[in-house]
This record gives C-alpha cells, sequence and structure tokens, in this order.
C-alpha cells in the first residue's frame, strides 16, 4: 500500500504538519519581535485552520492593538465568527453584530455567517436591518441547489414573520432535497417551518411530523414551537399547548442537560 504523503505523511509519523510547523517558527519569531502585528494576526489565521480557537483569538486581539488598522480579509471570517460568538455569549451584542456583519460582507461570505448576522439583528429589535439581511442572503445565494446551504437560508428566514416575500422558491428546492434523502429528517425541519412562514399550515404540520418521526421519534425543540404555532393556526389549542409546554421545557432546561434539539448555534462549527 502507498504511503500517504503531505499532511497525512506528517500525522502518522508525528512530525508537525505544516502549518504546525508554521506556528512554530512565528512563535520563534514573535519572542523575538513580540510587537509585530502582522505576525500575530498570520499565527491567528493558522491557529484558526487548526480549529484552536482560544489562541487564534488571542493571537487576533494582539494583532488589533498592535495595529488598529489592519483590517480583515476573507481569509478571517472564522476569526471574526469566533469573536462574535464570544461577544454574544458576553450580551456584548453590538459588538458581535458589528463582527458578524464584516463577516458577511465577504465576497465569497459563509452563509452561516448571514445567519448569525440576521439572528443578532432580530435581537437587537433592528426588525428592518434583520429584513435587509434576508433579502441579502435570498440575492447572493439565489440560484443555489445546495442543500446545506438551503438550510442556513431557511433558519434565517423563519425567525420572524415576513422574513422575504416571497417563500416559492426555497419550498421547491427544500422538497427536491427531502425527496433525495427519503430516510433523513434533515430537511424537513427546515421545509417544515418554511411552509408554516409561508401559510401553508396543513403541510408544514405534515413535514414537521415528519420530521419528528425520523428524528428518533423526538424532533428539535424548533420543530415544537412551529408545530405549536401550527396546531393553534388550526384551531387545536390543546396539541398547540403540549408543543409548546414541551418546548419550554427543553429550552427552560440547563444547557448542558439539553437533548441537542437545535437551540443554539455553534459558531465554531459552522462552515
Amino acid at each position: 500500500m502507498a504511503r500517504p504523503g503531505g499532511w497525512l505523511a506528517g500525522q502518522e509519523s508525528g512530525q508537525p504538519t505544516p502549518v504546525e510547523l508554521a506556528i512554530q517558527i512565528a512563535s520563534e519569531r514573535l519572542e523575538l519581535e513580540p510587537k509585530n502585528a502582522g505576525l500575530h494576526l498570520q499565527r491567528a489565521r493558522w491557529y484558526a485552520r487548526l480549529r484552536r480557537r482560544p489562541e487564534a483569538l488571542a493571537d487576533f486581539a494582539r494583532a488589533a492593538v498592535l495595529d488598529p488598522t489592519l483590517t480583515p480579509k476573507q481569509e478571517d471570517a472564522q476569526l471574526l465568527l469566533w469573536r462574535g460568538d464570544t461577544a454574544a455569549r458576553r450580551g456584548e451584542w453590538r459588538k458581535a453584530s458589528a463582527d458578524f456583519a464584516q463577516a458577511a460582507g465577504f465576497s465569497k461570505p459563509r452563509v452561516s455567517a448571514w445567519y448569525v448576522h440576521a439572528l443578532v439583528l432580530l435581537h437587537l429589535g433592528d426588525t428592518a436591518g434583520f429584513k435587509n439581511a434576508c433579502a441579502s442572503m435570498s440575492e447572493r445565494f439565489a440560484l443555489t441547489e445546495d442543500p446545506e446551504i438551503l438550510r442556513w437560508l431557511a433558519r434565517a428566514w423563519v425567525l420572524a414573520p415576513e422574513a422575504v416575500v416571497h417563500f416559492d422558491s426555497i419550498m421547491r428546492r427544500l422538497e427536491k432535497a427531502v425527496a433525495d434523502t427519503p430516510q433523513s429528517c434533515k430537511y424537513r425541519h427546515s421545509l417544515g417551518a418554511v411552509l408554516y412562514r409561508a401559510g401553508k399550515t396543513a403541510a408544514a404540520v405534515r413535514r414537521l411530523n415528519e420530521a419528528i418521526e425520523l428524528h428518533q421519534k423526538t424532533g428539535l425543540t424548533s420543530d415544537w414551537l412551529f408545530l405549536a404555532m401550527a396546531n393553534h393556526r388550526q384551531g387545536q389549542i390543546d396539541l398547540a399547548r403540549k408543543w409548546l409546554d414541551k418546548a419550554v421545557q427543553e429550552i427552560d432546561r440547563p444547557e448542558e442537560q439539553t437533548k441537542g434539539g437545535g437551540r443554539t448555534v455553534r459558531l465554531d462549527r459552522a462552515s
């Protein structure tokens, strides 16, 4: 069997990978040039490639202090998302919003950056900004057939009523994703929520119940919330209350005890 080359060869042999080696060299240089802002920024990027968030953010912050004129680039999107996430967890929502807006504004933005940008705008009560962000997402990803991108679009557009004017296109594309994965709940969660926002209540209930059945018969917290609203719209008040109570109980549970019901977005994994 042929021996692996490149990065895998470094891993299997116990030798440092090229990125790890670059970090070592940069660290040695920084011992001699501790105020080299550009080198701190470059090392932050390398740490980010290794998913070493604390070290990456420390270097990113140090670079900004040493040279406030440094402007993040496309390759710094993950750093901005991490920094924004840290700010949001501290309740510093304006700082988080600024970082998310910058990450979303690159020429080749991650759709997850647009999602958290829209989410924080909504949290801040900036309804107009939220709707503008959703409209921008619609324009930037108008032609995508990538079901993972469609999931992020749907997650943003269902956060509030009338986030976008038309849902027909994304409904069609999500229906295709569901048809292509008949044994998966993955795209049914999003499709059910989109159908509800589009006013197609019966179809929404059907897709959300399918998602729950395929998702170990439990579903996500978001499924329960949308079913509560959909059943209430149908006049099924007792059933709506059941789903709402179930969702509230899960939401109020300490985060470390939750079942992964889709309550939070892990920005260190959003890509």
